[in-house]
């Protein structure tokens, strides 16, 4: 994965949430384009805290872009509770 890849997922408009399944099968979910920030070895992933703020995290995770081996794009339908973004 390289850090473009991220960028551009970030940068699309209108945005759409997507899924990051890195190598040890552990996921974090990207809701809102302020919740990541890639650099070129790694990305920050927020974990969003709950509505009405879905760009607000609490605590976020540090996600090697080489260890990621999946991205997906996420729907309302699949996961509740998710703050989307309505961007």
């Amino acid at each position: 994965m390289q850090r473009d890849d991220i960028l551009s997922l970030l940068r699309r408009r209108p945005f759409r949430p997507f899924r990051v399944t890195v190598s040890s099968g552990d996921t974090f979910d990207v809701t809102h384009p302020d919740l990541a920030i890639a650099s070129h070895h790694f990305v920050a992933i927020g974990i969003p805290r709950s509505l009405p703020m879905p760009s607000d995290f609490e605590n976020f995770a540090w996600v090697t872009l080489s260890q990621v081996v999946h991205i997906q794009r996420i729907f309302r339908e699949d996961v509740d509770s998710i703050p989307f973004s309505e961007d």
